[in-house]
């Protein structure tokens, strides 16, 4: 499987067993895992759009500002 945004994803997990609330404590499926790599994926393509459209953002304001500053 591979992003194309040239990023990477660090995980951080806990035993289930450990977990003092008993909904928690459930052994995941492989549909459950599918799941969470799809929201990742989701997740970090919003992430990228955001930064993205920031970046833009900034760029027509830094065009705009050399606009206004031309004699």
């Amino acid at each position: 499987m591979g992003l194309p945004y040239g990023v990477a994803i660090d995980t951080v997990g806990i035993d289930p067993a450990v977990l003092p609330e008993p909904h928690f404590r459930k052994a995941h499926t492989a549909s459950g895992y599918l799941q969470e790599i799809r929201s990742a994926i989701r997740s970090m393509r919003r992430l990228h759009y955001a930064a993205a459209t920031a970046e833009a953002e900034l760029a027509v304001e830094a065009a705009h500002a050399l606009l206004r500053d031309e004699p």
